[in-house]
C-alpha cells in the first residue's frame, strides 16, 4: 500500500498536557486486521534501539486483548531497520524481525532463524487461516453436541 498523504504522515502529534501532564501516549507503527480472524501489530526500531518498557507492555496488552479467548490469534512484532536518514522511507517488508509476542503463548520470542517482516506476515496469515477454520469447526461441534445433549435430556425428562 502506498502512503496516501506523506506530509500528514510526517506531522507529529503533541500529547503534552493531557490531563495536566499526568498521562503520556505511545504509538504503534502499524496494525493489520487479518479479515476479522486475527491482528498483527508492528513496531519498527532503528538498528539496536531498545523498545521502551511502556511500549512493550502496550503491545503485550493489545495482543492479549485482541487474541480473544482462543477464537482469534494476534501477534506483536518488533522489527529493525538500518535507514539512518529520517527523511527516507523504511521498507518494512525487508526489515529484520527482532522479536514477537504471540497470543497463544503470551511471551516474547526471538525467532530461531533470521526472517523478514514479510516472511513473518506470510507465516502468521497462513496460520490464522488454519487456526480460524479449526476454531469454527470446534465451535460448531460444541454447539451441535450441546443441542444433542439437550434433546436427549428432554426426551428422558418426558419419558
Amino acid at each position: 500500500m502506498q502512503i496516501k498523504n506523506i506530509d500528514r504522515a510526517r506531522q507529529l502529534n503533541d500529547f503534552s498536557n493531557l490531563m495536566g501532564g499526568k498521562i503520556s501516549m505511545t504509538d504503534i507503527d502499524g496494525i493489520y486486521d487479518c479479515d476479522g480472524k486475527g491482528w498483527l501489530i508492528l513496531e519498527t526500531k532503528y538498528l539496536s534501539k531498545e523498545l521502551p518498557a511502556s511500549q512493550e507492555r502496550t503491545i503485550e496488552r493489545l495482543v492479549k486483548d485482541t487474541g480473544c479467548k482462543g477464537e482469534k490469534l494476534s501477534i506483536g512484532v518488533v522489527v529493525e531497520h538500518n535507514i539512518s536518514n529520517a527523511n527516507d522511507h523504511v521498507p518494512c517488508a525487508i526489515c529484520k524481525v527482532r522479536k514477537y509476542y504471540y497470543s497463544t503463548n503470551l511471551r516474547w520470542v526471538i525467532p530461531p532463524i533470521e526472517m523478514t517482516f514479510d516472511e513473518c506476515i506470510t507465516l502468521f496469515y497462513n496460520h490464522v487461516e488454519v487456526y480460524y477454520e479449526k476454531s469454527i469447526r470446534a465451535i460448531w461441534h460444541y454447539i451441535c453436541s450441546n443441542i444433542i445433549s439437550y434433546f436427549n435430556k428432554l426426551i428422558l425428562f418426558r419419558s
